[in-house]
């Protein structure tokens, strides 16, 4: 059976890279844990890692429109 990331369409070592990074996240602290957070003041943001690397997306300027009426 193949893990999740394989089905990704990742290479050998960088699904190496991904599994070396879950183990070292499971024996670590938790950041809220290793700088004395108290959770009830803070809000925590779970962000995924990012595989895939996005598409060029084509940024048009819009140039602002000067009010010369003061």
């Amino acid at each position: 059976m193949q893990s999740s990331v394989t089905r990704l369409g990742l290479s050998f070592p960088d699904c190496l890279v991904i599994d070396y990074h879950n183990i070292l996240k499971h024996f670590s602290l938790s950041d809220e844990k290793s700088f004395g957070l108290d959770l009830s003041f803070v809000t925590v943001e779970r962000v995924p890692i990012v595989v895939d690397v996005p598409s060029e997306i084509e940024l048009k300027r819009i140039s602002p429109k000067i009010n010369t009426d003061y």
